[in-house]
């Protein structure tokens, strides 16, 4: 939590605290809108991309002899707003119904989308005016690849995930906040499912997604995840750089599927650091 503004002079310790932090914060903003949406160029994978914010040469060369780099050629960056997960679900969803060409799969993913809304407005009594334009933008681009207007990922890109202008950043902003209000609906459509993860901060489920779901920047965690393979009825495959302890004795790479066990093959595959979803390409001969 913030620290509130005190009433004290503005020379105050207290006070030059809080300026600092907030200054901090509007500077950690500004330089991480210097980064693309999504990078419209999918980088070639290589141990210097992978460990670039890793000053440990044990760990370098534990993420250099793990199989990310057999495994993997490429790699597209997300902005690391909070909503980098599901701007990279959406977007890879999206990349791979491009090149499936599959209508009946595409038309899935619709109907879905329409489930969803329509239980947010009629069963969760959500008003329809803050979330019907949110829907539609949603809809249309998943309607555009059915119907093949939308064919290749710089198409999308062009389109519905670029901030180039103030129109192009609002559209790409609608599609990431109604995948939002969709996860919500679909966890408090199965809240039984997901007590587990909040039940010891939260009443209900309805509490827990309008102050964790809902919220526009909020970083993802492994509740979204799941909701949003469920949701969909897809598999993800997530590689995890896990270096919550920077001791190199306790660096670890490793992966898993969501959900596990699936025999289907994953619509995206997420590259994990720490507080940032990226996508990554599987090799073609993999």
């Amino acid at each position: 939590m913030l620290p509130q503004q005190s009433s004290v002079p503005s020379n105050s310790d207290e006070n030059y605290t809080f300026e600092q932090f907030e200054n901090q914060q509007r500077s950690i903003e500004q330089e991480i809108k210097k980064f693309p949406l999504v990078d419209p160029i999918a980088s070639p994978l290589t141990l210097s991309t992978l460990a670039y914010n890793v000053g440990d040469q044990v760990i370098q060369e534990k993420i250099g002899r793990s199989y990310l780099l057999k495994k993997y050629s490429h790699i597209r960056g997300i902005r690391g707003d909070g909503n980098c997960f599901i701007r990279a679900f959406v977007f890879g969803l999206l990349d791979f119904l491009i090149r499936k060409k599959d209508k009946t799969l595409t038309q899935q993913m619709i109907d879905i989308i329409d489930q969803h809304y329509k239980y947010l407005i009629e069963v969760l009594n959500y008003p329809e005016h803050c979330l019907e334009d949110f829907y539609s933008i949603t809809k249309e681009v998943f309607e555009k690849v059915r119907d093949g207007v939308i064919h290749t990922v710089e198409g999308l890109l062009e389109h519905y995930f670029s901030d180039k202008t103030t129109d192009l950043m609002m559209t790409s902003q609608a599609i990431v906040c109604f995948m939002r209000f969709l996860l919500s609906g679909h966890i408090q459509m199965n809240c039984d499912d997901y007590l587990p993860f909040f039940l010891d901060q939260y009443a209900t489920a309805k509490e827990f997604c309008h102050a964790e779901i809902e919220i526009m920047d909020r970083d993802c965690d492994n509740i979204h995840l799941m909701a949003m393979t469920s949701a969909f009825k897809v598999c993800i495959r997530v590689e995890v750089l896990d270096a919550q302890s920077r001791a190199s004795d306790k660096f670890d790479v490793f992966g898993y599927t969501i959900p596990e066990c699936s025999d289907k093959e994953p619509v995206v595959y997420l590259l994990f650091r720490p507080g940032h979803y990226e996508i990554i390409y599987p090799r073609e001969n993999q």
